[in-house]
């Protein structure tokens, strides 16, 4: 009698495409520790959206540099007495990246962390030149990650804004959720 054979699944996991893990940013323990806050902490605010999720690496994982930016200015809010996620998140929309960069850099900070800071704004605007510019395909993949807010407006609905929109965006988006909020409360 011949010998059955178990059957094998396959293994699917073999055929994935690995994508190498980004080299720029900071790892979220650097991140926590340059911004004085723990890595839950860190966690919690992209949980619930005060920053913007990023493409998960496991350990490898990398935070934009201007996340550094956000969460010192988040660590200082709090510090004010702006205790709740609420108030949090709606200060992050008043306000702009540079305005928030300028902020925090006229507040002391610890060497190393000053020191991280000075390096992203030196890094951040280089412009390439038509002859060092990637392929097309090389250039789709090189893209930056866009970084978009959520607002709740209720349950299944919600406003979308680009982190790096301009002031008199943010303002017409929050008036617009005020009159959400009133249409919905009447």
């Amino acid at each position: 009698m011949p010998r059955l054979r178990r059957y094998r699944r396959p293994d699917r996991r073999r055929n994935r495409v690995r994508r190498p893990p980004p080299q720029e940013g900071f790892l979220v323990r650097d991140l926590a520790r340059l911004a004085g806050v723990s890595v839950p902490t860190i966690k919690r605010y992209v949980r619930h959206g005060l920053l913007a999720p990023v493409p998960f690496y496991g350990t490898a994982t990398r935070y934009p540099h201007d996340y550094l930016t956000r969460v010192l200015a988040l660590r200082y809010w709090r510090a004010q007495g702006n205790k709740t996620l609420a108030e949090l998140r709606r200060r992050l929309d008043e306000v702009t990246i540079t305005e928030m960069e300028q902020w925090v850099t006229s507040h002391p900070l610890p060497t190393e962390t000053a020191a991280a800071l000075r390096r992203e704004r030196e890094s951040a605007p280089r412009a390439e030149s038509a002859a060092n510019a990637p392929s097309a395909p090389e250039a789709l993949l090189e893209l930056p990650a866009e970084s978009w807010q959520r607002w709740m407006l209720m349950p299944g609905l919600e406003l979308q804004l680009k982190s790096d929109a301009a002031p008199i965006t943010r303002q017409l988006a929050a008036r617009l959720c005020r009159a959400f909020a009133s249409f919905v409360s009447a």
